[in-house]
């Protein structure tokens, strides 16, 4: 996609004219391909937003499993404590208080 400088004026303009189609078809070419770019990164912006969303989610559920574990940890404490203070007792009034 040169023109030579050596060649006369009539011999330039003729390779313009041949050059000229060739570099709007190279424009159109690129433009498209610049399209197809932008679309792929709008593409992946959209996954990496519902990557987040679904990392967020994933997030809070292990939260309320948390939650969960923390309730039945301090459950499991409560009964160790109140089956430690009832053995402390005497036999019959644990086995009072365990009939309630």
């Amino acid at each position: 996609a040169v023109v030579s400088t050596q060649s006369t004026g009539a011999e330039r303009i003729l390779q313009l004219k041949i050059l000229l189609p060739n570099l709007a078809a190279e424009k159109s070419i690129n433009q498209n391909k610049l399209q197809e770019i932008s679309q792929e990164i709008k593409n992946t912006i959209t996954q990496i937003y519902e990557f987040e969303k679904s990392i967020n989610e994933i997030s809070m559920i292990v939260d309320e499993i948390n939650i969960a574990f923390t309730k039945l940890n301090v459950q499991k404490q409560l009964t160790e404590n109140n089956i430690k203070k009832n053995s402390s007792l005497p036999y019959g009034v644990a086995a009072v208080l365990e009939a309630k």
